[in-house]
């Protein structure tokens, strides 16, 4: 918080820089968030292939 403040200090002329930073953070958690849910459905897929081709070679 304190690094925050500093740099907004530093640049004057940003004066919504903490909403900014905040927007950022969000937009940080919200590619994350893309990634996991992407990585979890091809998993899931990857699985249900596997679980459709055991099911055929039985």
């Amino acid at each position: 918080m304190l690094h925050n403040k500093v740099g907004c200090i530093q640049n004057p002329s940003a004066k919504n820089c903490t909403r900014i930073l905040r927007l950022k953070k969000t937009l940080l958690i919200w590619k994350l968030q893309e990634k996991l849910l992407f990585c979890f459905q091809w998993t899931a897929e990857v699985f249900s292939f596997h679980k459709i081709r055991l099911s055929f070679s039985l």
